[in-house]
């Protein structure tokens, strides 16, 4: 069991001592942010399909990985139907040469690197890119059944064409919930 969930249980000391290490440790709160559920979900070049912008969805991202920006992250292992926040932590910047949403007034500004943008919170869904079969796209969807900006479109602009560790990170325990059909793409 110690190694399924990566902790080693003390037994060599006795419960008194335990109490007493206890008693003089901070107290956990677990629903403090920091104790919420990361998953890493890749790294690479932060980008989106054309048609979220186009339909002023910006539902989804997708993860470059490639040196020619053909290759994308695969998604397979994202908690499908699992409610919390997509994060991108900026490891890497470089200009970017986007227009932007000319309509909403929106360009790409840079970033710093550690930076984290919130991309959006709701649940987590995935698309599957027709030429490969695989999931190469995630996102959130909305709990409010909004039909545009699932994802925060300023935020996007912020990290579009960014370097970043893109990370799932799970509601806090009280808002914990797993569906049964997760969202599908409008």
């Amino acid at each position: 069991m110690e190694a399924e969930i990566g902790h080693r249980f003390r037994n060599d000391m006795s419960m008194s001592d335990i109490i007493a290490a206890a008693a003089t440790s901070s107290p956990v709160n677990p629903e403090s942010p920091e104790h919420a559920a990361v998953v890493e979900l890749g790294r690479g070049q932060l980008w989106w399909p054309r048609f979220e912008r186009q339909t002023d969805r910006y539902g989804t991202v997708l993860l470059c990985t490639g040196p020619d920006g053909e290759d994308y992250a695969s998604f397979e292992s994202a908690p499908v139907g699992t409610r919390g926040q997509l994060v991108a932590v900026v490891l890497e910047t470089r200009p970017s040469v986007h227009c932007g949403d000319l309509a909403r007034g929106l360009a790409p500004t840079t970033p710093a690197v550690g930076e984290e943008i919130t991309l959006g919170a709701g649940t987590v869904f995935t698309e599957t890119d027709p030429d490969t079969g695989r999931p190469t796209a995630i996102g959130m969807a909305p709990d409010d059944g909004r039909d545009e900006d699932w994802l925060d479109p300023r935020a996007l602009y912020r990290c579009h064409n960014q370097t970043v560790r893109l990370e799932f990170r799970a509601a806090r325990h009280a808002e914990f919930r797993r569906s049964e059909d997760p969202p599908h793409a409008a």
